[in-house]
């Protein structure tokens, strides 16, 4: 956490940025059927404002850099989240597929 405060304070994240993350990640604590606006809700705490939280270190405090890049990082964080979804998924299909993990339960 000293380290994570550190980098906060040092390249001046935006607590909205953290509060959006700790939000999506207290979703994962609890079994919710999402709808189309809250999956993106959880999207942008999980996903999105990672990338924007990385891209404040990246461009070092230039706010110009960081305002162009801005939908980038965006889009590249709720991909790899997406796509995080779609492995979990696939390992899920073939467990369960697999007789020998069948016969264990």
């Amino acid at each position: 956490m000293n380290s994570f405060q550190h980098t906060v304070n040092e390249y001046k994240i935006d607590r909205d940025l953290i509060n959006k993350f700790l939000l999506s990640m207290e979703m994962d604590l609890i079994k919710t059927d999402h709808t189309k606006s809250s999956y993106k809700n959880y999207i942008l705490g999980s996903a999105e404002v990672v990338g924007l939280m990385c891209l404040k270190v990246f461009v070092q405090g230039d706010q110009q850099k960081y305002n162009e890049l801005k939908p980038f990082a965006m889009s590249l964080g709720a991909a790899f989240q997406k796509l995080t979804f779609f492995v979990i998924c696939v390992l899920t299909i073939k467990i369960w597929a697999d007789p020998t993990f069948r016969k264990l339960i």
